[in-house]
């Protein structure tokens, strides 16, 4: 996930959100984090969604992501998304048939 907000904080992330995970500084400003999914990423969320977040200007970034070479992580945990963390963190993921996300799709 890219988090567009360069006053929006990893803590901020976690108090709003409990998502706690490594990440790094984005390319021009902001964080990078790494999310994962328990058993596999849904369909669901294979795709790019833009301005998608609730506490903060957050882009899901779903598809293929690369990084700069020589960047450095801070920390090595990352996050395995649940169900919870994604209604608070994001506005409703919609399937390209407009179904909405649940928690059953994880």
């Amino acid at each position: 996930m890219d988090i567009d907000d360069p006053n929006y904080t990893t803590n901020q992330l976690f108090e709003d959100t409990g998502i706690d995970s490594c990440y790094l500084k984005g390319n021009t400003k902001g964080f990078h984090i790494w999310l994962q999914f328990e058993r596999g990423k849904p369909d669901l969320f294979k795709k790019n969604f833009v301005h998608i977040g609730l506490p903060t200007t957050i882009d899901f970034l779903g598809e293929k992501v690369f990084e700069r070479v020589g960047k450095d992580w801070v920390g090595t945990e990352r996050c395995y998304l649940q169900p919870d963390q994604i209604k608070k963190c994001f506005k409703p993921f919609e399937k390209k048939e407009n179904v909405p996300f649940t928690d059953t799709n994880l």
